[in-house]
């Protein structure tokens, strides 16, 4: 450990006033407050993947497509477990056949909206209708998003595979260290080089987008505004609580607060390393689908909030 701390402060000298130091300190931090996270995701899709008990879980959610949306919906609303634990157990459980897919879209959308810490934060920074807000685009768009996902795959059955025949229980046998270990290095491999990339882009994003370009482009409380605000969440969101005093900043400085509300939505719904996880785990109309709902939806919160 201390060999690394010595080589960083090294690289720290070496590029010091540079960009290059500025996305190095930027990348560490995120690793820092992510890494954590990212270990639980790994050690939870691996017990998912070799011991989730598939018929049971599948039998309790039979018939019950809506209440199941719902549940799915609120437990995404008050869930702490960052983005990059969900999206690699909900790919795991989408491949699986395990779960209707429906509680499942409902979850990966809700989740990363609002969260506990983000609800308390937004509640110091901008007040109680702010984070009621939150709240309420967390919970309206992942019952929009199970809605639609329980008619488009509708004919695709539950707990099934192609074929038709049931999907087997897991496991398959007693518990085995030796199989755990091999599925945590699966699955640390994959997830590690997606997490790492995605802090590797987040970090130049977050250094090399001028702040204020954002100033001079969403102030106003007019339509545009809250489409710009849209569109600036998927470069400029790197994490929840970093972005809530950037963003109090521009509130302060004439961002509308549809604007606010819109970019609270679509950030962190579609930040680079969001987009990166999707796109390398997820197949592609579950990823369409999501984009559609967070995108569209955090347009029309962020208008009706303008209007009241």
């Amino acid at each position: 450990m201390e060999t690394l701390e010595r080589w960083y402060s090294y690289f720290l000298f070496v590029f010091r006033n540079t960009h290059t130091k500025k996305i190095i300190v930027t990348f560490a931090d995120l690793f820092s407050q992510m890494w954590l996270f990212v270990l639980v995701g790994i050690v939870a899709s691996a017990l998912l993947t070799l011991y989730f008990p598939r018929d049971r879980i599948n039998r309790g959610f039979s018939g019950h497509g809506f209440a199941a949306v719902i549940i799915a919906t609120f437990l995404g609303g008050i869930s702490p477990v960052g983005t990059y634990a969900v999206i690699p157990i909900i790919a795991s459980l989408l491949k699986s056949k395990a779960i209707p897919v429906a509680p499942l879209i409902a979850f990966l959308i809700a989740s990363p909206l609002i969260n506990p810490i983000l609800f308390f934060l937004t509640l110091g920074a901008f007040g109680p209708e702010m984070a009621v807000m939150r709240v309420a685009a967390s919970i309206g768009l992942g019952l929009v998003g199970g809605l639609i996902a329980q008619r488009l795959w509708r004919h695709a059955g539950n707990g099934q595979t192609q074929s038709g025949h049931a999907t087997p229980a897991i496991p398959g046998g007693p518990f085995s260290w030796r199989q755990l270990g091999m599925e945590l290095l699966k699955q640390g491999k994959f997830i590690g080089r997606v997490f790492l990339i995605s802090l590797l882009v987040a970090a130049l994003v977050n250094i090399l987008v001028p702040s204020d370009l954002v100033l001079r482009v969403l102030g106003g409380n007019s339509k545009i505004s809250v489409l710009i605000a849209v569109a600036a969440g998927i470069p400029l969101y790197a994490c929840g609580g970093g972005s809530i005093p950037v963003i109090e900043v521009l509130y302060q400085s004439g961002m509308s607060k549809g604007a606010v509300l819109a970019f609270f939505i679509s950030g962190p719904a579609t930040k680079m390393s969001t987009l990166a996880a999707l796109f390398a785990s997820m197949e592609k109309r579950v990823v369409t689908l999501y984009l559609i709902v967070t995108l569209f939806g955090a347009f029309l919160f962020g208008i009706a909030y303008n209007l009241f």
